[in-house]
């Protein structure tokens, strides 16, 4: 299954990177293909992707789902697709006037599509990971 990780240092206090990390709308906010998120429960989000497979534009939409829950420590979320399937953990530790964040997500395709589709991600998800970074930083940094 590809997969990113990455450790990195927000400079925020841990309420406001947590209130925003929580929010699912506000941290799709931050993914390079997300369209649109609706939140169907205080855990379930249904995001809407549009990604390039090659020549490619496909609009996919998965469900997501947090997993485990410690506030201000740890959130652990699935989504899952018809083309693709995801696992992903950010544990949050706080320090003076920032927060040190260890992100993890796993990706695999699904599907008739799978190899094309875990072909694109091993290639794509460090580098989208560290899209995703750069913007949480600059919508949370002061």
């Amino acid at each position: 299954m590809p997969e990113a990780e990455a450790t990195f240092t927000i400079k925020a206090p841990l309420d406001r990177v947590w209130s925003f990390l929580v929010d699912p709308r506000r941290l799709g906010s931050c993914f390079p293909d997300v369209q649109e998120v609706r939140v169907l429960d205080e855990k379930t989000a249904e995001w809407v992707l549009k990604v390039k497979l090659g020549f490619i534009r496909k609009t996919i939409k998965m469900k997501s789902t947090v997993t485990d829950f410690v506030p201000q420590k740890r959130v652990t979320f699935q989504g899952v697709a018809e083309e693709a399937e995801l696992s992903g953990t950010m544990n949050l530790e706080s320090g003076p006037g920032e927060v040190k964040i260890h992100y993890k997500i796993l990706m695999e395709g699904r599907g008739p599509l799978a190899p094309l589709m875990n072909d694109l991600i091993r290639r794509r998800i460090s580098k989208q990971s560290q899209e995703f970074i750069e913007i949480l930083q600059k919508k949370l940094e002061v």
